[in-house]
């Protein structure tokens, strides 16, 4: 999370924002083409949005088919609320800041959706492989390649002229945030100091809660 987060104060502050996000749109050294770099995003963002709920259903949930079906049902309900929580804080980020993208399309270039959106899948997903029974060796080298798919989605999302570096960090930032929080504060040991989420809406506006005891 803080990596990242350093990384877009860094280029925000230089000229290497633009310059990088104009040199990848133009030469496209990936993708061969800002329209097949943007397919490519979705592409990689739908796939690893399926890992993560796949490798969810994966993991150790009891000996019988009630407490499997209760465990699975509460980590699938946590995930869901973590990816809800990711997607309202992006779009308000978005039409708060106001940033025009590279493309002129609009101004909600800030922070980048598809990039928070993959790689809270790819934290999710990560996490989930490290409850499996499975090779150290299988479960690193998987893992690995979750995030390298999220990497390349936001560095799609840079030659398809939708998003600065920036962007792109700060969407990977606050994707792994939302995931790590909500799998630590829902699922993980019982802790009664554990910080308390809490999500409500009275039909026009969504209210979010914490509670840490301290």
């Amino acid at each position: 999370t803080w990596a990242p987060l350093a990384g877009a104060a860094v280029v925000s502050l230089t000229d290497s924002d633009e310059q990088i996000a104009e040199w990848a749109h133009e030469n496209t050294p990936l993708f061969g083409s800002p329209k097949r770099a943007q397919e490519m995003s979705n592409d990689l963002w739908s796939g690893l949005q399926t890992a993560s709920v796949l490798s969810t259903l994966a993991t150790p949930g009891g000996d019988d088919a009630l407490s499997y079906l209760d465990a699975k049902g509460r980590a699938l309900l946590v995930r869901a609320a973590a990816s809800e929580v990711r997607s309202q804080t992006t779009s308000r980020l978005k039409r708060g800041v106001g940033r025009p993208r590279p493309d002129d399309t609009d101004d909600l270039s800030f922070p980048s959706g598809h990039t928070s959106a993959a790689f809270n899948h790819a934290a999710w997903t990560a996490m989930a492989l490290e409850e499996m029974p499975i090779d150290e060796d299988v479960r690193t080298g998987m893992q690995w390649t979750a995030y390298a798919a999220a990497v390349v989605t936001g560095w799609a999302r840079i030659e398809g002229g939708r998003h600065y570096p920036s962007d792109v960090l700060a969407g990977a930032a606050l994707g792994n945030f939302t995931a790590r929080f909500f799998q630590h504060a829902f699922l993980g040991p019982a802790d009664p100091d554990a910080p308390q989420i809490s999500v409500s809406s009275d039909g026009d506006t969504l209210f979010f809660g914490l509670r840490w005891s301290f």
